[in-house]
Parts: C-alpha cells; sequence; structure tokens
C-alpha cells in the first residue's frame, strides 16, 4: 500500500501541505540566487500553468485566475513547504510540481556543476481536512526558520509571512487572503492578528500542526 505522503489526490477546491528536500539531505539551495531562481520558477508556473517552459521575459505577459493559488511557502537551505489549494480539475497541482521541481533540478545542475538527483524523491502531499488545519499548517510552514536557525520568522526573506503581515506589498502569485479572511473574518487589521497568532508559543491548539520530519 503506498504511503499518504504520496498519494496524488487533487480534487477541486481542496488544500495541500506539499514539501519536498534534497537528496541524502544535500541542500538545494546554496546561494541567494538559488532562492531566488526557485522563486522566479514557482511564480512563473503559478502565473502560467500551461505555458511555454520557463522564460523570465513571460513575466510581462497578462496573468490569469491562478488553477493552484499558492497560500504560503517557505524555502530552507535543503528542503521547502508549500501550502496550495487545488481549485479546478486542470491543471493540477502534480503539473504545477513537476514543472517547478524539473525546471529547478536543470538551472541547479547547470548552476552548481551538480550530477545526480537534487530531490531525495518525489514531494510528499498532504491533504487538509479543516479551517483549522489549514490555518495551523501556514503557522508549521512560517515557523520553520525559528525552528531551524534560530532566525526571526517574520524577518527571514524566504517565506510568505511578511506578506501576510504587511511587512511587504504582497506579490500578486501569493494568496493570504485566503487565509485571513478565513480565520479573522471582518477584522480591519487581520495581518496583525495573524502575526500574534503565529509568534504565540503557548497556543493550546499545537496539536493541529501537521508533524513533519525534515531535517
Amino acid at each position: 500500500m503506498p504511503s499518504r505522503y504520496y498519494l496524488r489526490q487533487f480534487y477541486p477546491d481542496t488544500f495541500h501541505h506539499i514539501y519536498n528536500r534534497g537528496a541524502y539531505k544535500q541542500k538545494i539551495f546554496i546561494t541567494q540566487k538559488d532562492y531566488q531562481t526557485f522563486l522566479d520558477i514557482l511564480s512563473y508556473y503559478l502565473k502560467f500553468p500551461t505555458g511555454k517552459p520557463f522564460v523570465r521575459a513571460a513575466k510581462k505577459f497578462p496573468t490569469n485566475s491562478p488553477a493552484c493559488p499558492l497560500l504560503a511557502f517557505c524555502l530552507m537551505p535543503n528542503h521547502f513547504h508549500l501550502l496550495i489549494q487545488q481549485v479546478n480539475n486542470q491543471p493540477t497541482i502534480a503539473n504545477l510540481l513537476k514543472r517547478v521541481s524539473i525546471t529547478y533540478a536543470m538551472y541547479f545542475q547547470e548552476k552548481h556543476q551538480h550530477s545526480g538527483a537534487l530531490f531525495q524523491s518525489k514531494y510528499k502531499s498532504i491533504s487538509v481536512q479543516s479551517e483549522n488545519q489549514l490555518l495551523y499548517l501556514s503557522k508549521y510552514i512560517h515557523l520553520n526558520p525559528t525552528k531551524m536557525t534560530g532566525t526571526v520568522p517574520y524577518i527571514y526573506s524566504y517565506s510568505s509571512l511578511k506578506d501576510y503581515i504587511n511587512l511587504t506589498e504582497t506579490r500578486t502569485w501569493i494568496h493570504p487572503e485566503i487565509i485571513l479572511n478565513a480565520a479573522f473574518p471582518n477584522s480591519p487589521n487581520p495581518g496583525t492578528k495573524y502575526q500574534k497568532f503565529v509568534l504565540d508559543i503557548n497556543d493550546q491548539n499545537s496539536e493541529l500542526i501537521q508533524p513533519v520530519t525534515i531535517d
């Protein structure tokens, strides 16, 4: 029986926690350019899921409603986390991850003269079962820098937390409003409330955070 983490049941109007790490726990991001290139590739295929292979010049093209909105992300030196919604039947999150993974691996292999597999295996996927789980998964993702490096999460450069708490102009390919509107309806300052929520280490509902072992 296949592991539940490898099931690819991306039905319409469902949410999924996607994560993967480097083969043999090796780093998949070494330089700042690596992080930025991954984000460029990810944002490109979020905007153009059925478009031509990644080219930076294509950013000038008009953007349609995303087929798989990205709610949250965090890139760590040897792994990444994505929280994604499947909206329609096609294209699927599987299509998105295939294109992102192949394109980034090709970049990394050329940039760093790397041979062999970059990622440990196929990405893992966990289906989200409730709004509370969705909220706490976003917290888990945004706290990754603190758990791994001790960095204060809202000053970490390679996550979507700043998009949630209004420390930067929200990027058009990230959709924090999906979580913020559900968690803090009618609030005039949902970003402030979300920041307090993420930094609350005494939260009694921490068991709602999906445990994931990636090191």
